[in-house]
């Protein structure tokens, strides 16, 4: 399964066109974009219309799209599939969600779900034991490379993503939100944490994750 993965390009048209082009190039299966794609919410839905084309694309709110309404309408488009604090199955890979979130040690939107979320993921392991799951958050999980800002020496994300990714059977990790960690990937145990970029990082996933270098 091919992966098409984006984040923060902020409804930037250059860098929309550059996306539109690698999913020309490359056809993936499912895109997934992890959050703030577009400025304090504007011009949401003809922005985000922009990537339906014809392929699952899975998305969750960043904080520029926290709290919109204009969120839950678009994903009345049956392409456009929101898995912010729910889960949904998507060619046979369980994608759960977290949006939001902007600074601190913590992020209450994965407070609020991460029981539900803990849950979908047992009972799709119980019915799929080799099936993959996909944990997207906008903000990355704490002590990373995704999260590390060099010019201040410091990781700013979220402890408690990295404390749920470490207690559950997660096989890749999406996220967002840090501009200075675009491009980057790690690990927390056998999970991998990628941040996509604005322009896109193919990720497979077969019988093991693999994402594509630049």
């Amino acid at each position: 399964m091919k992966i098409l993965a984006f984040t923060d390009f902020h409804g930037d048209e250059k860098i929309i066109a550059k996306i539109l082009k690698k999913i020309k190039k490359e056809d993936p299966d499912i895109l997934v974009c992890p959050g703030d794609f577009t400025v304090f919410g504007k011009n949401l839905n003809k922005i985000m219309s922009n990537f339906l084309v014809g392929k699952p694309f899975v998305f969750i709110p960043g904080n520029h799209e926290d709290g919109e309404k204009s969120v839950y309408l678009f994903a009345k488009n049956p392409e456009a599939l929101l898995v912010h604090q729910t889960g949904i199955v998507v060619r046979g890979i369980l994608f759960v969600g977290s949006g939001g979130g902007i600074y601190g040690r913590n992020e209450p939107t994965l407070d609020i779900s991460k029981r539900l979320l803990a849950q979908k993921i047992k009972n799709f392991k119980k019915d799929n034991p080799k099936g993959k799951v996909v944990f997207i958050t906008h903000r990355p999980a704490y002590g990373t490379k995704c999260d590390f800002m060099t010019e201040i020496q410091e990781y700013v994300g979220a402890t408690n993503i990295t404390e749920f990714i470490k207690k559950n059977p997660i096989d890749l990790h999406i996220c967002g939100h840090i501009h200075e960690c675009f491009n980057t990937r790690d690990k927390i145990g056998d999970t991998i944490t990628v941040n996509p970029g604005p322009e896109g990082t193919i990720i497979n996933i077969n019988n093991k994750v693999t994402v594509a270098r630049k």
